[in-house]
């Protein structure tokens, strides 16, 4: 976990958002503690600190996305054991973490600030099955989310994005577990 010995607020928050993107993850893979201790090797806290700037882009986020994601992956693999493990080690996955990760600590804190704006909403199969009975973008299949590579989940963003341009975070209003 953070080596911060101060526990504010920001803090309390960056552990939580550890947690939580690592919880909707894990399906028998790697446990919180590898997840969070990943999030923290690539600095994601810092990186995204720094990115929430008024003048950020949706291409300026998508170019940090992957160059995040791509680590994660790296840094995740070096950390499991089984080959198995690693074998689930998705650029899916990846974004999911990231995902949820500024979800927890971005969008429901801030829902204005840049990040908010311009972040990819955490994907799923709910998420995209309701979308896909709504706007019939998916010809006959829906995309396996911890399957896709960096190419499918790319194609994918952009065809969202059209769904909802504005506050990405917004897109969600198609999750529905009911």
């Amino acid at each position: 976990m953070s080596k911060n010995t101060n526990y504010d607020h920001a803090e309390h928050l960056h552990r939580f958002a550890c947690w939580t993107a690592a919880a909707a993850v894990r399906r028998a893979f790697a446990g919180n503690e590898v997840i969070a201790q990943v999030i923290e090797d690539v600095n994601l806290k810092q990186e995204l600190s720094e990115l929430n700037t008024e003048a950020l882009s949706s291409e300026a986020f998508d170019e940090t996305h992957n160059k995040l994601a791509k680590e994660l992956i790296e840094v995740l693999k070096n950390r499991l054991e089984s080959e198995a493990a690693k074998e689930m080690v998705t650029y899916g996955r990846a974004a999911k973490i990231i995902a949820v990760y500024i979800k927890t600590c971005y969008v429901i804190p801030d829902p204005e600030c840049a990040l908010s704006r311009v972040a990819h909403p955490p994907i799923d199969r709910i998420l995209l099955s309701t979308i896909s009975k709504c706007h019939k973008i998916f010809d006959d299949q829906l995309p396996n989310w911890t399957q896709l590579d960096e190419v499918k989940y790319t194609a994918l963003v952009k065809t969202l994005r059209r769904i909802e341009p504005d506050h990405f975070w917004k897109l969600e209003r198609y999750w529905q577990s009911y």
